[in-house]
C-alpha cells in the first residue's frame, strides 16, 4: 500500500474512533462496554496503518479490564474511580495520536493547528478529570451537574478534534494528487 494512502487510512479510522467516541452512552448500563470495544478497536485499526511503535495497545487493554470490572462489581465508588482513570487512559491515548497527528502535519507541510488544538484538548480534559476525582465527596444533585458539565465539555473538544482530523485528512488526501513533473 502507498504511504500516502496508509496515512490517509490512519485518519480515517481515527477519525471514525473520535465519531464513535462523541456519543456518551455511559449513562447505559452495559452500553458503555459494547461503544468501548467499538473506539479501542478502531484506535487499533488506525494503527495497524501507523509504522510508528506506542504503547497505546497497553493502554487500550487496561482501559477495556478497568471497564469490565467496573461493570462486573456495581459499586458506586468503583464506577467513580473507573471513570476517572478510564477518562486519564483516554487522554493518554489522544496524547500518544497527537504525537502521531504532528509528524503527519510536518510530513505533509499542512500547518495546521494541531498543537494547538492537543493543547487545548489535554486542558480541559484534565479539568474534567480533576473535579470527577471529587465526586464521591459531594451531594447527589453536584455529581449529576458535574458528570454533564464534564460530558458537554468532552463532546466539545473531541468535536474539535474529530474536525481537525478530518481537515487534515483532506490536506493528505489532496497532497497524494499532487503531480510533479520534471
Amino acid at each position: 500500500m502507498n504511504e500516502t494512502k496508509g496515512h490517509v487510512k490512519f485518519l480515517q479510522w481515527f477519525a471514525i474512533a473520535l465519531f464513535l467516541q462523541l456519543l456518551y452512552l455511559n449513562i447505559f448500563k452495559y452500553v458503555n462496554i459494547f461503544q468501548d470495544i467499538l473506539v479501542y478497536g478502531a484506535y487499533l485499526k488506525s494503527l495497524s496503518y501507523s509504522k510508528k511503535v506506542t504503547p497505546i495497545k497497553k493502554y487500550i487493554v487496561i482501559a477495556i479490564a478497568l471497564a469490565l470490572v467496573s461493570n462486573i462489581f456495581s459499586q458506586q465508588l468503583l464506577f467513580y474511580w473507573s471513570t476517572v482513570i478510564i477518562a486519564g487512559i483516554d487522554l493518554l491515548i489522544i496524547m500518544e495520536f497527537g504525537k502521531i497527528l504532528v509528524s503527519l502535519e510536518q510530513r505533509y507541510n499542512a500547518h495546521g493547528p494541531t498543537a494547538r488544538v492537543l493543547k487545548k484538548y489535554i486542558i480541559i480534559v484534565f479539568a474534567v478529570i480533576v473535579s470527577w476525582t471529587m465526586l464521591s465527596n459531594l451531594p447527589r444533585d453536584w455529581q449529576i451537574g458535574l458528570l454533564m458539565l464534564g460530558a458537554f465539555l468532552l463532546f466539545a473538544v473531541n468535536i474539535r478534534l474529530f474536525f481537525h482530523v478530518l481537515s487534515l485528512r483532506k490536506h493528505v488526501k489532496k497532497q497524494s494528487f499532487v503531480v510533479t513533473y520534471l
